[in-house]
């Protein structure tokens, strides 16, 4: 009798449950939120979010992001509930929408009339326009919602922008015009419908006209005094054009006058010898207020009464005579969607300013989604600055796969690097460094002319010409792995400087390694999406310093000398592959073509 007791108890618990399983599904209605303007027009969702709170109890129920610019949020709640939908563009409150769920339903979230600004950017004496400065819209949270340079008259295009309708929320302009010179406005209010116009006076006058002294010391910090030798202070902008020079007094003191507020490097030489020694090379910055500059001879390089003539170097001796291209590649790893974008983009943003090329490595799975990244990368691939690079598809190690299976990840990537961008990638980054004879294999099939390893994991010698695959290893790097962990520890430009130089002299040729962590600061004991400003500003000393002492930045693809004669994909051929890659065009028809190609002579890759 107990057994069937409890045998029907169970029955019962067993319906009870379904009931509330099959009624709690049922209960559920859908819910699609659309977003439009204060016209009624649909509006792009990728900067709107929603925070979506129980209305009883005021409790947050769920948040609501965007999957893409698609202008709808699709939710399901409760039947039977008030809910509150308070909505944010670029984390700016938008206002709110109460909602009683009964069916499913579609509601629209209406965003408030937008406002503007219109911005002036004028040196201290609030007359003269400041041409060039970077003007970057910021909200509350600090983040740059958009940037924009100032013309000729010192303006930027409008700044269209939400309405500040919660108590907390406020714009601020951060104006830049070079690394480390920057002024930010006090917080600004806007209401609905409203265009501002702005003028930003900035602290800084168009011309430093006080007298500027550089005082010269020793590295036990001692003036330098005529008794170490004759020395001349040159000064550069950060295009490397010459600005002024000034001979050092015999109390150790050079001096300039009416010089811009800007960043210069400060070389100081020595011209006591017949030929010139730099004794001090210094990235200064120059603003109203600079009076002294402080600068510290480098001991080793310094040329006085008790030194040795022959152990004096020269910076500008310090590379050898080169045998190649006399030239530097800069790889950057890692590209990759919601993961330190803005310290990847401020990175690539340094060459791009410079006018430089840089060699990236896209994951491919995992690029493409993030607009902030993708929209970057787009836009200064049209410059061609950049050389778009094979990174695999899920940074994976292919050594860990057969020679199908690494073919497969890397045409992967390639086809979806090729949809995107409309050239098929000739350079590969293996993930990790690691390769083998498989991996060879898999590259010449996909088009790969160029890959790009680790100097430890390589054989030399490295041609420079006449190869059907050149191999150019990374043989420096900005930072490195700490040892049994992964986080990267930046280094100091003078290492990677001195390896640039000892690779040049080794192979004729160097790569320099980069990944976004070397330039993110530590938070938590984990890299973070915070700009490291010291080490960009390492990187971009580093790169000055490249060019002054005459080598060329090239891209990996052009570091071997007969790159002009590698036979490239015509562009038909590019739009054919990406119908293959899209399913337009089958594996037999595909296979046949390029067999057809090849034995014509119509392509010779």
């Amino acid at each position: 009798m107990v057994s069937l007791t409890k045998l029907v108890l169970s029955g019962l618990i067993s319906v009870m449950l379904l009931g509330l399983s099959s009624t709690y599904a049922e209960d559920l209605a859908q819910v699609e939120i659309e977003i439009k303007n204060s016209d009624g027009d649909r509006t792009g969702a990728s900067s709107v979010t929603f925070q979506v709170y129980q209305y009883s109890k005021n409790a947050l129920y769920t948040e609501l992001k965007p999957k893409s610019d698609y202008p709808y949020f699709v939710v399901s709640l409760p039947v039977g509930q008030k809910y509150r939908l308070d909505g944010f563009v670029n984390e700016m409150f938008a206002g709110s929408l109460i909602i009683n769920v009964q069916n499913d339903e579609q509601i629209d979230f209406v965003l408030s009339q937008s406002s503007s600004m219109n911005v002036q950017v004028l040196y201290s004496d609030a007359y003269t326009p400041i041409v060039g400065a970077t003007v970057a819209l910021k909200n509350q949270d600090d983040k740059i919602l958009r940037k924009d340079y100032s013309d000729k008259d010192g303006n930027t295009l409008r700044f269209g922008t939400t309405p500040t309708m919660h108590e907390n929320d406020f714009y601020q302009f951060e104006i830049s015009i070079g690394q480390n010179i920057t002024y930010v406005t006090s917080p600004i209010k806007l209401p609905p419908g409203l265009t501002k116009d702005i003028k930003i006076t900035t602290p800084w006058p168009k011309i430093v006209d006080s007298l500027i002294t550089v005082n010269a010391h020793r590295d036990d910090l001692q003036p330098i005094t005529s008794d170490d030798g004759k020395f001349v202070a040159e000064l550069y902008d950060m295009n490397n054009n010459k600005i002024a020079n000034s001979e050092f007094s015999f109390r150790g003191e050079a001096y300039f006058s009416n010089l811009h507020v800007s960043n210069y490097n400060l070389l100081v030489k020595n011209i006591d010898k017949n030929e010139t020694t730099v004794v001090a090379n210094k990235t200064i910055t120059i603003l109203g207020n600079t009076s002294e500059i402080e600068v510290v001879f480098e001991q080793h390089l310094l040329s006085n009464i008790d030194a040795d003539d022959s152990e004096v170097e020269s910076i500008e001796e310090s590379i050898p005579e080169i045998v190649g291209c006399n030239c530097v590649a800069f790889r950057l790893d890692d590209i990759q969607d919601y993961w330190l974008n803005d310290v990847q983009i401020e990175v690539m943003e340094i060459f791009d300013k410079k006018n430089l090329p840089l060699t990236i490595g896209i994951i491919g799975n995992q690029f493409g989604e993030d607009p902030k990244i993708f929209s970057y990368v787009n836009q200064s691939t049209s410059k061609n600055l950049f050389e778009i690079a094979n990174h695999g598809w899920n940074h994976e190690n292919f050594t860990q796969f057969d020679q199908k299976v690494q073919n497969m990840l890397m045409k992967q990537t390639n086809n979806k690097l090729l949809r995107m961008f409309g050239e098929m990638p000739s350079v590969f980054i293996p993930p990790y460094n690691e390769f083998n004879n498989d991996t060879i294999s898999a590259m010449k099939e996909n088009y790969i002319t160029h890959f790009s390893s680790s100097i430890t994991l390589s054989a030399t010698p490295f041609p420079l010409e006449n190869s059907s695959l050149y191999h150019f290893p990374e043989t420096a790097y900005t930072g490195e792995l700490a040892p049994s962990s992964t986080l990267f520890v930046p280094v100091n430009h003078k290492l990677t400087l001195s390896q640039i130089q000892q690779s040049i002299s080794d192979y004729g040729f160097a790569v320099v390694m980069m990944h976004p962590q070397d330039f993110s600061i530590m938070e938590n004991g984990d890299h973070s999406n915070h700009i490291n400003w010291n080490q960009i500003k390492e990187l971009e000393i580093l790169l000055d310093t490249i060019q002054i002492q005459g080598l060329h930045v090239v891209p990996i693809g052009k570091i071997n000398l007969d790159h002009d004669n590698i036979d490239k994909l015509p562009h038909w051929i590019n739009q054919i592959l990406i119908w293959y890659s899209e399913g337009k065009i089958s594996d037999v028809e595909y296979a046949n073509g390029l067999k057809f190609y090849r034995e014509n002579a119509i392509i010779n890759i």
